[in-house]
């Protein structure tokens, strides 16, 4: 079986110029089977090259052969669409991954680099090492942030990051020993109610877990908690793993090199995602890790 990514610029390759075109229009301005349009802003040119490394990122490697066969028959290129068929099967074995059977070599593949968005953090809160860190000043200090119409109320601390994914991704972040909420949102969670109704985790806009101080978990979704059930360990790492295409959203205690599942959301994404954390306890720090 052919390498995916050779496998989708070869057929792109194989394109002439006006097809080459109207693939590039059909994926930055149609809903294709469910899967949502790259923008066009990062569609800037024909080349297949750039093309194809735009869909991956978009899509992950198996899906992108699934859009792409789906834009051939459109735009009346079946013998392109059967080729990618033909490999369709396989790369989609290889590319997905129960939650528990994921290792390091699987989702780090799919490492993304995220940085903190002042514009969406809390008065009670520093970011440092370039938007990489963040740390609750509560009780201690106030930073006089411009205002903003993306940044939360100051009674929860809490911030997101500028990244909007959709497509797959793996990041990683550190906490100290005060107790954290890390998850994801919708751009379009409330930013002005106080809590816990804008709290990642406690809306039907974000999915989260609550690492507490203790090393217990406890998954939250739309204010509906799940306890995670696992054994103890000292490890302050977690690992997040979102497959948007396929509505997965996964969550990974990381310690020497191993991935431990602590939980997994199935739900049919609707926006990009924006990874948030909050850190409402005095002292609370979290650090974004390069994988």
């Amino acid at each position: 079986m052919a390498d995916p990514l050779d496998l989708l610029l070869g057929v792109l390759d194989d394109l002439r110029s006006a097809e080459l075109r109207r693939f590039r229009l059909y994926l930055s301005s149609a809903q294709l089977d469910g899967y949502p349009r790259v923008p066009q802003g990062r569609l800037e040119s024909d080349d297949p090259t750039d093309i194809t490394c735009k869909m991956r990122e978009a899509y992950g490697i198996a899906n992108s052969l699934k859009v792409a066969k789906v834009i051939m028959r459109r735009i009346h290129r079946s013998d392109l669409a059967e080729r990618l068929g033909q490999n369709l099967d396989g790369a989609s074995t290889s590319a997905q991954f129960s939650p528990a059977q994921r290792r390091f070599t699987d989702v780090r593949q799919y490492a993304c680099d995220l940085t903190l968005d002042p514009n969406t953090a809390s008065s009670s809160l520093l970011l440092s090492e370039g938007n990489r860190r963040v740390e609750n000043f509560k009780g201690r200090s106030n930073f006089s942030y411009p205002p903003h119409p993306d940044r939360f109320e100051s009674c929860c601390a809490q911030v997101l990051c500028c990244e909007a994914l959709t497509g797959r991704h793996y990041w990683e972040v550190t906490y100290n020993d005060e107790s954290v909420l890390i998850g994801v949102a919708y751009r379009s969670i409330d930013r002005t109610a106080c809590c816990p109704k804008h709290v990642v985790g406690q809306n039907d806009k974000s999915w989260s877990i609550w690492c507490s101080a203790g090393g217990q978990f406890i998954a939250k979704h739309n204010n509906i908690y799940t306890d995670i059930d696992t054994e103890p360990s000292p490890s302050r790492r977690i690992g997040v793993y979102l497959d948007w295409p396929s509505g997965v959203l996964s969550f990974y205690r990381v310690s020497s090199d191993t991935l431990t599942h602590l939980h997994t959301y199935r739900a049919t994404f609707t926006e990009p995602l924006y990874p948030g954390f909050c850190v409402y306890c005095a002292g609370s720090v979290l650090s974004i890790c390069q994988v």
